[in-house]
């Protein structure tokens, strides 16, 4: 049986839930400024950029050790549940 996560559907929801993690205030401000133009991306290849963007950017925070393990998977969750949402607004 697998397990369905309930991810945010739209920027404010993402937004909140980048906001109830305990992130550094750089690591916050990035992902959410990334968030930001995930949610305004006007064609799939945007879209495509700005998840790849975060995917680079939380490694880099997993590697500096500003962000942990599980965070991490939490963080991705949240961009994937977000440019799924925007795919979706796109078609």
């Amino acid at each position: 049986m697998s397990t369905i996560y309930n991810a945010p559907k739209d920027l404010a929801e993402s937004l909140q839930a980048l906001d109830a993690m305990t992130l550094p205030a750089t690591a916050q401000q990035i992902l959410s400024e990334v968030l930001r133009s995930l949610d305004q991306a006007e064609h799939a290849a945007d879209v495509d950029t700005y998840l790849a963007e975060a995917g680079g950017l939380i490694l880099g925070f997993q590697q500096g050790d500003a962000v942990g393990r599980e965070e991490g998977k939490q963080l991705n969750r949240i961009f994937e549940a977000m440019a799924s949402n925007t795919r979706r607004s796109l078609a």
